[in-house]
């Protein structure tokens, strides 16, 4: 061996190590529930799910008696680590913990904080909470209430700190503290910046903020010698800390309301998102022309949003923004390039109010919240899909086994028919209705495959060549259905013959249709997804 391999072993090593450490965490992520509740059945209910090309599923997927998924549950690890939901309302702030370890999130005006790790709800804030944010070096955070005051509470107790900021200056939409949290800074409705100081609670300055209409939002520099102000008038300001005085703007290239506003961590650019469905950069730095007056600021445009950017966010190494939008997406885009990583697109069902980036244990992460009244966490650099891919382009409404249990045919509202083989998961045929798929059958001899739509026509094909055949009224697939060993109720599926529970399904798409021969199951997802699995350990 030569030095130079004797020298790169260790790095190799320490590589592994770090790649199968990641993988665990990502394990126990994806299948606290089964840790938690049934950890005897992690081989069988959570091994079975874990992505292909993890380390954790390449070192343990040879045990003998280890449930497969036929073609794999997936191939990566999905992007989605944490969802944290909480019925009712919608998602409108977002703020992390200065060591990262607890989110503050408003839902439904009320104010919650939650263990960023586990997700789980640590404290209940006050009631009519317009949004909230951490100190940047304390436990302290400051509410702003409909009410248009604000509260400063601590985190930790959930009590309040003093008495209520009382601004007089209508309702309040946005709050920021300065980087060392000795001062705040409020604005709204009334158009004005109020600077506070935190430690006595008192006005240290209360001047016009140069907008037209409401401010949206503020957000201090990294070094605090500046903050900035977006308002509903389209326009941007930055201002001396220490003045007061506006420093640049309005800076005008939105042709619509600004609701955020980030800096970057070098305090150079600024980023902001809007109504009008776009990203812009800004010149931070930029100095007046030799006749005193502004130079007019052409921002570099980031588009690719359908619908309003309610949130944006800059990564701490400054490498990345995040935009947060109407569109339900959160896309990503490099900071030097200015384009998009398309490829790291993330989703909810419903708008997409906030984003922001959160370091843990030297990874990146994105954190977001939405009007589902859902948080997610998202791993920045994973591609996999969130769920199960789709094998159909519609709900499978009803899914069947040849009485062989050589073949499984699938049935869909996308106007499908589709035939599996069980041990690969690999497409056979794909046969097409003009209506929605009602049920389908293989017949007795395996030699037919046969389907009903909606409307109760009846349908058949040769099983070996796809090619359609003449369908009786007696290749009703009601005719030719079997019942087979294994079942599912709610998450577990369970043997029917001695009634034990063989494994619990992983949060996936829900299961529409189902069944079983033999050892092995098939299930048929809202989604279009069709997940088939071999229990090796009942034969």
């Amino acid at each position: 061996m030569s030095l130079n391999a004797t020298s790169q072993a260790p790095q190799v090593r320490h590589q592994e190590l770090c790649d199968l450490l990641a993988d665990a965490v990502r394990f126990c992520q994806a299948f606290t529930p089964v840790i938690e509740q049934h950890p005897l059945l992690v081989y069988n209910s959570a091994l079975p799910f874990t992505p292909i090309n993890s380390t954790l599923y390449q070192i343990f997927k040879d045990e003998p008696l280890i449930p497969v998924v036929a073609g794999g549950f997936r191939e990566e690890w999905s992007p989605l680590l944490m969802d944290i939901s909480r019925p009712g309302g919608e998602v409108t702030s977002l703020s992390l913990s200065p060591d990262g370890s607890q989110l503050l999130s408003t839902i439904a005006r009320g104010c919650y904080v939650w263990d960023a790790t586990s997700g789980e709800l640590v404290i209940q804030g006050s009631k009519g909470v317009v949004m909230a944010v951490f100190a940047p070096c304390s436990q302290l955070a400051a509410s702003c209430l409909f009410s248009g005051s604000i509260v400063l509470w601590d985190t930790f107790s959930g009590k309040i700190i003093g008495h209520p900021l009382e601004p007089h200056q209508g309702a309040i939409y946005a709050v920021a503290f300065s980087p060392d949290g000795t001062r705040l800074i409020s604005g709204g409705q009334s158009c004005t910046i109020i600077m506070w100081d935190v430690q006595s609670g008192t006005i240290i300055r209360d001047s016009p903020a140069a907008h037209r209409k409401p401010l949206m939002c503020l957000v201090f520099s990294p070094n605090g010698s500046r903050y900035a102000s977006g308002s509903r008038d389209g326009t941007i300001c930055i201002w001396d800390a220490a003045s007061g005085d506006m420093v640049l703007g309005p800076l005008q290239g939105h042709s619509s309301g600004v609701y955020s506003l980030a800096f970057t961590p070098d305090g150079t650019r600024i980023v902001s998102g809007s109504h009008d469905k776009t990203v812009c950069i800004w010149d931070a730095q930029a100095d007046p022309s030799l006749n005193g007056e502004w130079e007019v600021q052409r921002p570099i445009k980031l588009c690719g949003h359908h619908s309003a950017v309610f949130s944006v966010a800059v990564s701490p190494d400054g490498q990345f923004i995040a935009s947060a939008s109407k569109d339900t997406t959160v896309r990503l885009w490099s900071l030097e390039s200015k384009k998009e990583l398309s490829h790291l697109i993330r989703r909810h069902r419903m708008p997409v109010r906030c984003v922001a980036f959160w370091q843990q244990c030297g990874r990146l992460r994105l954190v977001t919240g939405a009007h589902d009244a859902t948080i997610r966490i998202w791993d920045i650099e994973s591609v996999g899909s969130m769920g199960v891919a789709r094998k159909h382009k519609g709900l499978v409404s009803h899914i069947a086994f040849s009485p062989d249990g050589q073949r499984i045919v699938s049935g869909s509202l996308d106007r499908t028919v589709q035939v599996w083989d069980p041990r690969t998961g690999q497409c056979l045929h794909q046969l097409l209705l003009e209506q929605q798929v009602h049920s389908v059958a293989l017949t007795a001899d395996s030699l037919r495959i046969l389907a009903a739509d909606r409307d109760g026509a009846v349908f058949a094909w040769d099983a070996t060549t796809g090619a359609p055949v003449v369908a009786t009224p007696a290749d009703d697939p009601r005719y030719h259905s079997l019942i087979g060993p294994l079942s599912l109720q709610h998450r577990w599926i369970t043997d029917s013959k001695t009634g034990t529970v063989v494994t619990m399904l992983p949060t996936m798409s829900p299961v529409r249709s189902q069944a079983s021969s033999g050892n092995c199951m098939a299930l048929g997802l809202a989604n279009g997804g069709i997940v088939i699995i071999n229990f090796p350990q009942l034969v």
